[in-house]
C-alpha cells in the first residue's frame, strides 16, 4: 500500500523547484498576476484555428488564480489575528499527528501549510476560504469585494469617485467558474477540440484577471493599510526587496561556512565559479519585459532564485560540517 506523503515534504518538494523567498514577500501574491498575464499574452498571440491550444490556456488561468490564492490565503494567515485565529474554521482538510511531529526542525509557517491543504477546486472553495478568513464566513467574499473601495491612485475618471474593486461580480462568479469546470474537463477527459470555444476563454481571462487583481488589491489594503493601490515602480521596489533578502541569505550562509575549518580556498573557488555560471544564466534567462518598466518583475525573482539555491546548497553544507564535528 502507498504511504502518505507528508504535505511538509511537499512543499519543501515545491520549494526546491522554485526557491523563493515566500514567507518574506507578498510581492509573490503579484507574480501570480504577472504569470497569469503572460500566459494571456500567448493567447492572444495564438490563432482561433488551433483549438486544442486553447485547451492549455484554460488550464494556465486556472493554475494562476489557484497560485494567487493560495498565497492569498498564506498571508492573511501569518499576518496575525484575527485572520489566524478564523484559519480554525477552515475544516477541508485533515491533518496528522506524524504531520505535526514532521514540522520540527522544518521553516513552515501556519500559513503555508493550510494554503498548502487547502481545497482550491472551484470558485466554491475560494468564496468560502476567503469569507471564513476575512468575515469569518458571515459575508460572501465575491459582496466583501464588490463593497470595497479602490485606492485613490486608482480612481475612474469622474473626479473623487473610487469604484468598487470588483464590478459585475454575477460575470465573476459565471465565468471564473466556467474556467474551473473546463479546467478539470481537459485535464481529465478527451474533450473534442470542436468544444473549445475560444470567445469563452478570453471571456474567462477577463473576468478571471479582474477576479485575481482584485483580491490581491484587497489584501494589500490589509496588510499595508494606508498604501495606494500598487503602481508599476511599487512592485518592482518588492521585486528588488525580493532579491536583496535572497542575496544577504546567500551572503550570510558563505560567511557562517568560511569560518568553519574547511578548505576555504576550494569555497572560495567553488563560489566564484557559482557566479560565473550565475552571470552566465541570467545573460540568458528569458524576459518578456525585457528593456521595459516591468523588467524586475521578471529579472529579480529570477536572481533571487539562483541566490536562493544556492543559499540552500551552502546551509546544507554547513550543516554537513557541524555534523562531522561532532563525530
Amino acid at each position: 500500500m502507498p504511504t502518505k506523503r507528508s504535505p511538509l515534504s511537499e512543499i519543501e518538494e515545491i520549494r526546491r523547484r522554485n526557491p523563493l523567498p515566500t514567507e518574506r514577500t507578498w510581492n509573490l501574491g503579484w507574480a501570480a498576476m504577472t504569470q497569469l498575464e503572460a500566459v494571456e499574452a500567448c493567447m492572444l498571440d495564438t490563432s482561433e484555428d488551433h483549438p486544442e491550444l486553447w485547451k492549455f490556456f484554460v488550464i494556465g488561468l486556472v493554475t494562476s488564480m489557484e497560485n494567487a490564492f493560495r498565497l492569498s490565503i498564506q498571508f492573511l494567515i501569518d499576518s496575525g489575528d484575527p485572520y489566524s485565529k478564523r484559519a480554525s474554521k477552515l475544516t477541508d482538510f485533515k491533518f496528522r499527528i506524524e504531520d505535526i511531529l514532521d514540522m520540527k526542525g522544518k521553516r513552515v509557517s501556519v500559513g503555508a501549510l493550510i494554503g498548502h491543504l487547502v481545497s482550491i477546486n472551484s470558485i466554491e472553495d475560494i468564496d468560502h476560504h476567503m469569507s471564513v478568513l476575512l468575515s469569518g464566513g458571515d459575508d460572501e467574499f465575491l459582496r466583501i469585494l464588490e463593497k470595497a473601495r479602490k485606492p485613490d491612485d486608482e480612481v475612474s475618471d469622474i473626479e473623487g469617485w473610487c469604484g468598487p474593486l470588483l464590478e459585475n461580480p454575477e460575470s465573476v462568479r459565471r465565468f471564473v467558474s466556467q474556467a474551473f469546470k473546463q479546467r478539470h474537463i481537459y485535464v481529465h477527459e478527451l474533450c473534442p477540440s470542436d468544444r473549445v470555444i475560444p470567445a469563452d476563454v478570453r471571456e474567462m481571462f477577463s473576468y478571471g484577471k479582474a477576479f485575481v487583481r482584485a483580491t490581491l488589491s484587497l489584501i494589500d489594503q490589509i496588510l499595508f493599510p494606508g498604501m495606494t493601490a500598487r503602481t508599476q515602480a511599487a512592485m518592482n521596489d518588492g521585486a528588488y526587496r525580493t532579491l536583496s533578502e535572497a542575496k544577504q541569505r546567500m551572503d550570510t550562509a558563505y560567511a557562517a561556512l568560511s569560518t568553519k575549518n574547511i578548505d576555504k580556498k576550494r569555497l572560495e573557488a567553488a563560489q566564484k565559479a557559482w557566479e560565473r555560471y550565475f552571470e552566465a544564466h541570467m545573460k540568458f534567462s528569458p524576459n518578456p519585459y525585457s528593456g521595459g518598466s516591468a523588467s524586475p518583475l521578471f529579472d529579480a525573482p529570477a536572481r533571487a532564485s539562483l541566490y536562493e539555491q544556492r543559499a540552500l546548497t551552502l546551509e546544507h553544507d554547513m550543516s554537513t560540517v557541524e555534523w562531522m564535528e561532532t563525530l
